[in-house]
């Protein structure tokens, strides 16, 4: 949370949240629950993989405008990158 600079929320609140949100703009995400660091602080995190091509790029970004405020969050991390992904 970036007003109380801690988790508000359980694992199972966050992960259920997140999919919530992307699952209405989305076919499909991974999602990891990991640690990461901000402020020289540890902080639980959860990375999203959406595996997409630039049309859904205005549907990424209502999703994290979307986490951001329903999680109070002061920032969301997007990677973009190049990949040559194929599901079989």
């Amino acid at each position: 949370d970036k007003d109380e600079h801690k988790q508000l929320y359980s694992d199972n609140v966050i992960s259920n949240t997140i999919i919530s949100i992307i699952t209405k703009y989305v076919d499909g995400a991974t999602l990891y629950e990991c640690d990461g660091v901000y402020k020289c602080e540890i902080e639980k995190s959860t990375r999203v993989e959406i595996i997409s091509d630039e049309s859904i790029y205005f549907n990424i970004l209502k999703i994290i405008d979307l986490i951001k405020t329903r999680l109070n969050q002061e920032s969301v991390m997007l990677e973009i990158q190049e990949s040559n992904i194929m599901f079989a």
